[in-house]
This record gives structure tokens, sequence and C-alpha cells, in this order.
């Protein structure tokens, strides 16, 4: 079979025979056509060099593979020539005794998390049986000190007493009045309303050295009847003149020397144990009555509705709430002392009757203090035990009234 003639430069195919390029006339060399036989042993060469060299490459990898198998087969002795090696027998770990840890008492919970957590107060063993509300506790002494006012209203000075009555001295006695003494929260001194300045302001003066100073002079206001406690000291104000039986606007100085005034108007103010509310009297409808101010939301309740006007309220430390009953809204001599539990009981109870108990005043140690027609006396908070403490007789008979304790 004729095959045409492939030019080497141009590609032209040409007719077999043709010596020179019909196209670029170059020279034609004839290629003889491959042979089928040259092709298969090229082929065969190929193939058979590919499968020798996978089979040097398995054989390689066999010998190496048979090399570290049979390491140990030649670094190990001689069935003969082993000897077993008895088995060790671990020794018995001795036993330590370990202290016995005491267990929580079943009232704590056990800790579930290893992270610090703030103290826990005690857990006091609940009773059998729910009792009845009870009164403070009436064990422990009485406090230290005890202030109180000596004479008449606008003509009185400020006496103290150790806890059961004696050592009975002049605290602040001046030609001035001064009345309507409170203990600072430290017990060390005391807070009172003079007018040694013409006009009614706050005095505070030491308890051991009697060394006075004014909280501040208010020449255009009254400010009278103070209750000192960490929250502050709360007042009532009036413009110079009014009567102290009228009342004036509750105010605050703060303990950063600050002042505000509130929008209720009475008398008395005494400050909850928490420093978030105020007890204060306040006349309404020709009666005086006990209201509590909330400092928080503004809101005023009327814990009172005494038919001859109730006074002078007193908060204790824990949450009891002290006042007089009036003998007719015109006649403001006190015929007995009511106490109530502020906010868990809604029936006041007698405290004492009978001889004109006046103004009470609690103790840390669950006893109440009060003035009368026999002088101080004080009782518990149960209405037991009742005794003069300081008698009139100590004054000549002179009026003891407004007493308070040391915190």
């Amino acid at each position: 079979m004729s095959v045409e003639v492939r030019c080497p430069h141009c590609g032209f195919g040409n007719p077999p025979g043709a010596r020179f390029c019909g196209r670029c006339g170059a020279l034609l060399e004839r290629v003889p056509p491959p042979r089928i036989g040259s092709l298969v042993l090229r082929t065969v060469v190929v193939l058979g060099i590919f499968l020798g060299i996978i089979a040097v490459g398995f054989a390689a990898g066999f010998f190496v593979l048979a090399g570290r198998l049979a390491l140990p087969l030649v670094a190990s002795p001689s069935p003969e020539a082993w000897t077993p090696t008895p088995a060790l027998t671990p020794e018995p770990i001795p036993e330590v005794e370990t202290p016995e840890t005491p267990e929580a008492p079943a009232t704590l919970p056990a800790p579930v998390s290893p992270e610090p957590s703030p103290p826990t107060p005690p857990i006091l063993p609940s009773p059998t049986s729910a009792p009845s509300p009870s009164p403070s506790p009436e064990v422990g002494s009485l406090p230290r000190r005890l202030a109180f006012a000596v004479g008449d209203p606008g003509r009185s000075d400020i006496y103290v007493a150790e806890e059961d009555g004696s050592g009975i001295r002049c605290l602040a006695c001046s030609p001035a009045d001064e009345a309507e003494p409170d203990w600072s929260p430290d017990g060390r001194e005391v807070i009172f309303q003079s007018n040694a300045a013409g006009s009614y302001d706050l005095w505070i003066v030491d308890g051991e050295t009697g060394a006075m100073r004014p909280l501040a002079i208010t020449p255009e206001w009254e400010e009278r009847e103070p209750d000192w406690s960490p929250a502050g000291i709360v007042f009532q104000r009036s413009p110079r003149g009014v009567s102290r039986a009228s009342g004036g606007q509750i105010c605050i100085r703060w303990p950063s020397g600050a002042e505000s005034c509130l929008n209720i108007w009475g008398r008395g103010p005494a400050w909850s144990p928490d420093g978030l509310e105020i007890a204060y009297m306040a006349e309404i409808g020709g009666r005086w009555q006990i209201f509590i101010y909330n400092l928080a939301s503004g809101g005023i309740f009327q814990l009172t509705d005494c038919l001859s006007g109730c006074r002078w309220p007193a908060w204790s430390e824990d949450n009891w709430i002290g006042y007089n009953e009036l003998v007719s809204p015109s006649d403001f001599r006190p015929q007995r002392i009511y106490v109530v539990r502020y906010a868990t009981e809604d029936r006041p109870r007698i405290l004492v009757e009978g001889n004109y108990p006046g103004r009470p005043a609690f103790s840390s140690s669950g006893w109440v203090a009060f003035n009368s027609d026999a002088g101080i006396e004080v009782v518990r908070v149960s209405g037991r035990d009742r005794r003069v403490l300081i008698p009139r007789s100590r004054f000549g008979g002179a009026s003891l009234w407004a007493p308070v304790w040391s915190r």
C-alpha cells in the first residue's frame, strides 16, 4: 500500500515516490512505515521494565519486614538457656489511718461548688410548734446610760444616769432651755434642742466632757425634737416664733452634712431600725395620730386611729413601735402606753397604764423606759417587772420626761 510522503518542513502530503515537496521544494526523505513486530517488541520491553521495577520494590519491602520480624528470634536465647524469672508479688500497701472528717450538721447544706460563697448566718433549731410572736428578749442588763429632761417644758435641762439609775449628773445645764435629748449612734454624744442662740437650734454635747457645740445656727427657723441614727438626723422645723405644740416640717440632716425637708408635717419623728422609714405624729381632724413615712416611695401609712389621740412614737431595734394614748383630744395627759410589732401585728396591746405613763423609749436588751408622775420608770416589753428607776423626789418633785437609752 502506498503511503503519501509528508514534508518534514511544511507538512504537505506529497504523492508516493516524490523526492521533493510540491509546496516548498524541500528534499523529501522517505520514512519507512513502522513494523508491527518492532512495535510489539518495544511494548513488551517497556512493560517488562515497569513490572521489574514493581517486583524489585515488593522484594525490598518483604526483606525489610522479614528482617524486623526475625530480629527478636535472633536476640532471644534458646529454650534450654532460658530460665523463668519468678513473678513479683506486689507488697501490700500499709493502711494509713486517715482521721475521720466530722460530718457537717444536718442543717448545713454540703458545698456544691468550690467557688467561695458569702458567709451563711447560723441556722437556729426550728421549734417543734410555731409559737406566737414573742416580745424582745428579757435577758441581759440595762443599757449603759439614760438621758432625760428635768424641769417644765421651756425651762428644762438634760441629765444622764447609769443603767441602774445611779450616777445622776447634769449634762447640759444653762439658763437656756435644753430638751429632747437623743444619743449618737456610737453612744458618745447627745443631740438636743436649745434656744441658747435666740431660736431653737440643734446642739451636740459630749457625753463625758460636757463640751457643747451647735449643729447649725438658723435664726429664721425653730428646729426641735431630733432623732439620731446612722441614717442621719431627723427633726422638725418651723418658722421662728411658731409654738412647739403646732409641729413643723419633717427634715433630715444626712451624714454628709446636706439637708433635705420632706413633704410631711408633724412632731416627734423617729427612725426605723433600717433607716428606710420614719414614724411621726400629726394632728388630723382634731386628734393626734401616728403615721409612717416611707423614704423610698414617699408613701404615708396611718398606724393609729385613737379616739382620744395617740402621740410620741418610739421605734425599737427589733421593730416594736410604742406610743402613748391621751386622756382625751383636749387633755394631753397620757393614760396608757401601747406597743405593736410593726408589719407583723395588726392589734397593739397595752404595755402599761396608770400614773400617767408618758413617752416610751426602747433599749437593746428589752427594757422600755418612760416618764410618769413617779419619775422615770422601766418595764419589760412583756409588761412585767415595772419599777421606778429614778424618782421625782431626787429632783425635788420636778418633772422628769423624754427619757432615751444610749445605744
